[in-house]
């Protein structure tokens, strides 16, 4: 039988105080920290709202409003922000707009291609700016910026460490891309228009009375923006989040959702601070992160002490069983010892098929960019070669050190990531690396999960190895949002295991403990 905690009890006494209330917008925020039940928790709240069919879930993805609905309440929906927004866009215009993940690309060559007479620009040039006016346009959308508004728009830039040499050339066709985005609404759209045409148009989507929204901490302007489109006059709404699993700024998040959210709404705060997931050890690793924050998070009262243990990364394939779940900061080391448990005939994959799908993308633009191609026989000279002659053009465009050094470090993840993969297939044709690369990365069918903390989070495990360490935090985070993002990053990979916590560090790695070093 369910016995809340003190800190359930808050949120249901909340909701049954708004539930009598007739008049007036109110909002919660809940801080939900890792392994706090919190989906447990919503799902006992929402048998208090009485017209459940006036009530939403929203669900930061299609796989987990699916699940969900299948526990809310009956008459209660859950649903992604990008499905009511769609609906919305669908209202405004009355039809299905097509779906085209290429849409602001085609609109931007077609800018580039209508005022080339005037830009007069080169083939290289020709694909760098439609590349920035892609960029611009998602970070003009994600953001609510006003493209006409240069200084907000390169704060933006600058904040989020984006790469755009020709800003000028690239911001003057913003307005008009934003333009054509809004009256080709009923024919075309893509992914961040679901959100971004009702948010900035104004086009308003069916109201409810009760809205629940989780992992809140990832939510950028526009999709908070939308939220509030959603909530009737005399509704009420439950923001759910924990500001230390904040991950998502390379999607225009900010660090400081919650507190956005907060200042915004003029919401009201509670805790969910107790870990029903992770043994008392690893809590309290965990919290050391930000103690001196006033961060609180606490083991559940009969938690098991736990295992943390430092360990060689060789050593995993003596330690993994299935159900583990392999973490690192960057792909690149994932994808060897992938290869190697697959060798032992154990079942695994790196997660993400998105990452793959990126990294053929990768690998497509630079054998294009490549006077002779890759050469598939020994790959390891032409993508260097490729490399450092990126690294010379990143230097020249991006004169911020830090933002300069993070780029290059990012760069040079994805080249030993495809050389991981060739050393460990050895495909000889470009076809072959696809399919391998395919293979490999999956969102479905391992026993052992290898993944980066970014795609983890909401994972969760038996065992968990950490490998890598010494990238928690990255050491090429230099601007402050960044460096925070690392901590929290950190903070998710300490608290995704249910028993054992492993280290698996190299020999020669930075911050190797002494006895291992010295073994």
């Amino acid at each position: 039988m369910f016995q809340p905690s003190k800190y359930q009890t808050d949120i249901f006494q909340w909701i049954e105080k708004q539930e009598n209330r007739k008049t007036g917008q109110r909002h919660l925020v809940v801080a939900a920290g890792p392994g706090s039940g919190k989906t447990t928790t919503l799902v006992e709240a929402a048998k208090l709202i009485e017209n459940k069919q006036n009530a939403i879930f929203l669900a930061f993805n299609k796989h987990i409003a699916t699940e969900l609905q299948e526990r809310l309440p009956k008459g209660m929906t859950a649903s992604t922000l990008h499905s009511l927004g769609l609906k919305a866009i669908m209202a405004n215009v009355g039809r299905f707009p097509k779906i085209e993940g290429k849409y602001h690309r085609n609109l931007a060559q077609d800018w580039v291609m209508e005022n080339q007479d005037k830009l007069q620009l080169t083939g290289e040039e020709w694909r760098d700016v439609v590349d920035e006016i892609v960029k611009l346009t998602k970070i003009c959308q994600m953001t609510m910026t006003d493209p006409r508004n240069k200084t907000a728009v390169k704060k933006q830039v600058h904040h989020y460490g984006v790469e755009v040499e020709n800003f000028d050339t690239a911001i003057a066709a913003i307005p008009q891309i934003l333009q054509r985005i809004v009256d080709n609404a009923g024919n075309m759209i893509d992914f961040d228009d679901m959100v971004w045409l009702p948010a900035s148009q104004g086009w308003k989507p069916r109201q409810y009375s009760v809205i629940m929204a989780d992992e809140v901490q990832d939510f950028n302007a526009c999709q908070r923006q939308l939220v509030k489109m959603l909530l009737k006059l005399n509704g009420y709404a439950v923001w759910v989040g924990d500001r230390k699993q904040a991950l998502y700024g390379f999607a225009y998040a900010s660090v400081d959702s919650i507190d956005e959210i907060i200042e915004e709404t003029k919401a009201d705060e509670v805790p969910l601070s107790i870990c029903y997931r992770c043994p008392k050890s690893h809590v309290k690793l965990a919290a050391s992160i930000f103690s001196h924050e006033g961060y609180k998070l606490e083991a559940r009262h009969d938690a098991p002490e736990g295992v943390i243990k430092e360990i060689y990364d060789a050593d995993i394939i003596d330690y993994v069983k299935p159900g583990d779940l392999i973490l690192c900061r960057v792909n690149a080391p994932l994808v060897p010892l992938c290869f190697q448990l697959i060798r032992e005939k154990i079942s695994a994959k790196v997660k993400g098929r998105d990452i793959g799908a990126n990294l053929i993308t990768f690998i497509k633009k630079i054998e294009k960019n490549l006077n002779e191609g890759i050469d598939w026989d020994s790959p390891h000279a032409s993508l260097h070669t490729w490399q450092e002659e990126q690294f010379k053009r990143l230097e020249k465009t991006i004169r911020d050190e830090d933002e300069l050094a993070m780029k290059q470090a990012d760069l040079e993840d994805r080249i030993e990531t495809i050389l991981a993969i060739w050393s460990g297939k050895q495909p000889r044709t470009m076809a072959e690396m696809i399919r391998t690369i395919e293979n490999l990365f999956s969102d479905d069918g391992a026993s052992v999960w290898l993944s980066t903390i970014h795609k983890a989070k909401g994972l969760e495990a038996e065992q968990v190895f950490i490998v890598k360490p010494s990238k928690m935090p990255h050491p090429m985070a230099k601007q402050n949002w960044a460096i925070r993002q690392e901590w929290n990053m950190k903070f998710v990979a300490l608290t995704r295991a249910k028993q054992a916590l492993y280290f698996a560090w190299e020999a020669d790695e930075p911050g190797c403990p002494l006895n291992l070093a010295a073994a």
